[in-house]
């Protein structure tokens, strides 16, 4: 296959989406978010009582974990180290890995430092670890291209869906 390569520069907007989105997905978030309901249903169920008192308190959590998550989000796209994010970066993707240009200085990276990948948030996380991946944006990748990268990520990484 052909090198893909493109230009593409991540936007305050790409981080704040991502960190909101997998903030929400995060399986402790939805549990915490369903543990109000839960409990009140149940405490109801069994006519009352304590256990329905107290999910009736963790209700707070259904607003309370998307708003932790947005404000994890805006930290993480406007803190003032993320400034260097936003710097274009010029992609090639290859059979042999993926080479990255920032500014003057180049790197390179095997398929094999990956553990996956996954689309998100109109974004791709290229994961380095299961909590760390490179963020690049959707809309980076050309259009004409795009069906050849995806391909390229699915044949390379295992998807992290």
């Amino acid at each position: 296959m052909d090198p893909i390569a493109f230009t593409s520069k991540l936007t305050k907007r790409d981080l704040l989406r991502v960190g909101l989105v997998t903030s929400l997905a995060n399986p402790l978030s939805l549990t915490a978010m369903a543990s109000g309901p839960v409990l009140w249903l149940a405490g109801t169920a069994a006519g009352g009582g304590a256990v329905r008192d107290f999910g009736l308190s963790l209700m707070f959590l259904i607003v309370a974990v998307p708003i932790a998550g947005l404000l994890a989000g805006v930290y993480a796209a406007y803190r003032p180290a993320a400034a260097e994010l936003y710097t274009p970066v010029s992609w090639v993707f290859s059979d042999a890995g993926v080479e990255l240009t920032v500014e003057t200085e180049v790197s390179f990276a095997d398929w094999d430092e990956f553990t996956g990948y996954r689309k998100l948030a109109g974004c791709y996380l290229l994961h380095t670890s299961t909590r760390n991946y490179v963020v690049l944006s959707a809309e980076g990748v050309p259009q004409e291209r795009r069906e050849d990268f995806e391909s390229l990520l699915s044949t390379k990484l295992r998807s992290l869906r």
